[in-house]
């Protein structure tokens, strides 16, 4: 299991930088795990990561100041993009009741590769009602066009978001403020 653990962080640090920036390489660690997620608190954000069972992992990160979201997800077989590269995404959410969701259809995601030569895809900054929109779906799908990325459970993801939120908020009202605005 300890390789396996190994491995899991590996393919994390990438997601994580992307998704907090340069806090995560000096703090690697989340603060907190709630219902199989990740927290990650940062300067001006807080964030949630989950690795799935296909060694990919779904991140989430909000910036209540800004009242903003952004997915992020690992995507090994994307071998085509390159560092940099921006793409057009179909976010399909899943409702408890069956219906789909199509609202972020056509998202852009700009495109990081890590070290390992994993693929990370993360989002532009989505207002509301993003993060509600995340909250209620049962599931995530990625979509390039009609070819399926991944689709992913979202069981667990409301009590997380909210954690985020509560978390980014307190983040946001303890912000250093900018002394050259005297």
């Amino acid at each position: 299991m300890r390789g396996s653990s190994t491995e899991m962080l590996k393919i994390l640090i990438p997601l994580a930088a992307l998704l907090f920036g340069s806090q995560a390489i000096a703090n690697p660690g989340p603060y907190k795990e709630v219902r199989g997620w990740s927290l990650f608190r940062n300067p001006t954000n807080c964030s949630a990561y989950m690795m799935f069972e296909n060694h990919e992992a779904v991140g989430f990160a909000y910036d209540a100041a800004a009242r903003s979201t952004r997915i992020s997800f690992s995507d090994a077989s994307a071998t085509a993009l390159e560092d940099g590269d921006s793409s057009s995404i179909d976010i399909l959410l899943r409702r408890p009741d069956g219906t789909v969701d199509h609202a972020w259809a056509a998202t852009t995601f700009l495109v990081s590769v890590g070290e390992d030569g994993r693929r990370t895809l993360s989002s532009r900054w989505l207002g509301p009602p993003a993060l509600d929109d995340f909250r209620q779906a049962a599931f995530v799908g990625f979509f390039d066009k009609e070819r399926e990325i991944g689709v992913f459970s979202l069981r667990g993801t409301a009590a997380a978001l909210q954690e985020v939120v509560q978390c980014s908020m307190q983040v946001s009202t303890t912000e250093p403020k900018d002394s050259s605005a005297r």
